[in-house]
């Protein structure tokens, strides 16, 4: 919301970006397996970096999603945020990508992979981690 104090966009902005690590999101009770081809079609919608990944790829044994960053940080939702907001965002992830702050739901093989992901997929998030 413009405007809004300060506080209360410090908590919409750690929500969003605990939403975006899916730092809540419980394990799989057992495997999806499905028979339509959404499973195959929809990675495909990319995008994907240098080497093929994408944060749309699937895991489905353990999780939904091979990476823990929610593929909706390509949306025009994400990209209209204010300004301010989305540095703080970016900011956020940054720091649990990169182990500034203790993100140890994330394994740090996983965090370099989602880093690498972004730095080929999303420009202005390139800027801003090579940036810091």
């Amino acid at each position: 919301r413009m405007g809004a104090p300060e506080l209360e966009v410090a908590a919409a902005v750690n929500d969003l970006t605990r939403y975006l690590l899916f730092v809540d999101e419980p394990p799989l009770a057992a495997p999806v397996v499905g028979v339509s081809t959404f499973s195959k079609t929809f990675p495909q919608q990319g995008p994907h970096d240098r080497l093929g990944r994408s944060l749309r790829d699937f895991n489905l044994h353990t999780r939904i999603f091979r990476y823990r960053l929610s593929y909706t940080i390509y949306s025009p939702a994400f990209d209209h945020l204010p300004d301010p907001a989305r540095r703080k965002v970016y900011e956020r992830l940054h720091d649990a990508l990169t182990d500034r702050v203790v993100s140890g739901h994330i394994p740090e093989q996983e965090r370099t992979d989602v880093v690498s992901i972004l730095l080929d997929t999303k420009p202005e998030a390139a800027l801003y981690f090579r940036r810091r």
